[in-house]
């Protein structure tokens, strides 16, 4: 759901399900709204926001992981490194991490920030390399 405060310029978007929800700043001109990775990290950094008190929040015996956009650059080189080798980069075990990983890389991708490669069915990534501009 999404509600726009003009006056403020903000728009906050909420996920009927999990009651999580992100508020930002928006433009006087129409624009589109990309928070599918905002949500994302809010959901794996902050799920006191979700569950409310301990009491709701499911058991868990590992210990959590951070997977963000800092981690992932620095386990990142200009060479390619597949899923197996930054799960090990990044000390990964849970099959959900790496899904949530993949959708990170994913991010990045779409940002430019980092290159893909797909060779059979193997996908590889790496930093980009810093283009010169003639």
């Amino acid at each position: 759901m999404i509600s726009i405060e003009k006056s403020k310029l903000t728009a906050k978007i909420s996920c009927g399900s999990c009651r999580l929800f992100i508020e930002k700043k928006i433009s006087r001109i129409s624009e589109t709204v990309d928070v599918y990775g905002d949500f994302i990290d809010e959901y794996y950094e902050n799920p006191s926001k979700l569950f409310g008190n301990n009491d709701d929040k499911p058991e868990s015996n590992s210990k959590p992981l951070e997977i963000n956009t800092k981690n992932i650059l620095n386990a990142l080189s200009t060479h390619w490194k597949n899923i197996t080798q930054l799960r090990e980069d990044l000390n990964i075990e849970s099959d959900l991490d790496t899904r949530y990983l993949v959708i990170k890389l994913k991010q990045l991708e779409r940002n430019d920030r980092i290159d893909v490669k797909h060779t059979g069915d193997e996908i590889f990534w790496r930093k980009v390399k810093k283009r010169i501009m003639l």
